[in-house]
């Protein structure tokens, strides 16, 4: 019989619906509370002989505590979700379920409550860090700031913010309260997913980052958070990052901090940012060298929401602190030649970790 297992958080969103297959099929959904340790999920999938599993993309660094490996032989699929997955974490993923004696396929999707369906879904074993294509009945448009309207997926490829319109989309209303607004396009209720994606030749989604996601100066600057914040977690060693506005009181002005967590802490770390921010900018010209940030602080851990994404609202409240360094560009006449890190740039921001400059 198909057991699927998923998490009590992943319940409530539309990532499970994936997982109602087996249900059709005389098999079984098991639901585990939301708070539960990490080796008891893993655990449950022995328990249950689970077939399926659902699991959070931001938990995939716990498997390197796994000191017992579990028998996970029953498990045919593995579908991560929540959040960005790198090509790294994918492998790191494969690995520890194959070493747990299961050849399950490794598959990455995208969902959304509001849609009440999951929206796109990966290739078995997905070698890239894309999220696949668009599931059967998903209709997609990207919106082109700069030009200024919509695309469909034709066979071009395309960058924008997704809006979806499914059949099961919800109308963003409670009896008589207005929970979110629908777009009208074309005479046809789209949501706003406020995701930038980029859609390939082939129809496979890559997300971008957040749309909504940015700051504006004094000088009318805008920085683009959501964008910055996948390119770098995309990069090796970098396990987790967020970027929030600070207010600095010497020049009157909002600036950007990134937040980092690495795959080595502190001194290890500086490198692991130093080398990433060098292959965003400088390398592969991701992002505008306008767009540096001011301050990067090194911590021990990124915090995250339930549903496993971070959670800036932790951080911009400074309830995140680690090993504090100013971002500074060097140019050779007008180009971008490398990005130094200075220890300082914030001085108060040393709780916490217990590392010394060496």
């Amino acid at each position: 019989m198909r057991q699927s297992l998923v998490h009590g958080t992943l319940f409530r969103g539309a990532e499970f619906i994936g997982t109602l297959t087996p249900l059709a099929n005389g098999g079984n959904l098991v639901t585990l509370p939301t708070v539960i340790i990490w080796f008891n999920l893993i655990a449950a999938v022995e328990y249950y002989h689970a077939t399926n599993l659902v699991y959070f993309s931001a938990l995939i660094d716990l498997f390197d505590l796994a000191i017992i490996k579990p028998d996970l032989s029953s498990l045919q699929s593995v579908l991560l979700v929540g959040d960005f997955v790198s090509t790294e974490s994918i492998r790191k993923c494969r690995d520890f379920f194959r070493a747990c004696g299961s050849d399950a396929n490794i598959l990455v999707g995208y969902g959304l409550t509001e849609a009440g369906v999951g929206l796109t879904l990966s290739d078995p074993d997905t070698e890239d860090d894309s999220v696949g294509y668009l599931l059967p009945g998903v209709k997609a448009k990207f919106w082109n700031e700069d030009k200024k309207r919509f695309y469909e997926p034709d066979g071009k490829e395309h960058t924008g913010v997704l809006y979806i319109s499914t059949p099961s989309l919800s109308s963003g209303r409670l009896d008589d309260e207005v929970i979110f607004e629908l777009d009208e396009i074309e005479g046809e209720k789209y949501l706003n997913t406020n995701d930038m994606f980029r859609i390939s030749e082939d129809g496979t989604l890559y997300i971008i980052g957040r749309a909504n996601r940015f700051y504006i100066n004094e000088e009318g600057v805008k920085f683009e958070a959501g964008l910055l914040e996948r390119a770098l977690k995309a990069q090796k060693g970098i396990k987790s990052c967020g970027i929030v506005p600070e207010y600095n009181k010497l020049t009157h002005d909002t600036e950007p901090a990134l937040y980092v967590e690495t795959a080595r802490p502190c001194l290890g770390g500086y490198r692991i940012i130093k080398e990433a921010l060098e292959q965003v900018y400088i390398e592969d010209g991701l992002i505008s060298k306008t767009e540096l940030p001011s301050r990067c602080v090194i911590t021990d851990e990124i915090p995250r929401t339930s549903n496993g994404k971070v959670d800036i609202s932790n951080i911009t409240e400074g309830k995140v602190h680690g090993l504090s360094y100013r971002i500074e560009a060097v140019y050779e006449d007008e180009d971008l030649k490398a990005i130094e890190l200075v220890p300082g740039g914030g001085g108060s921001r040393i709780l916490g970790c217990d590392c010394a400059f060496q």
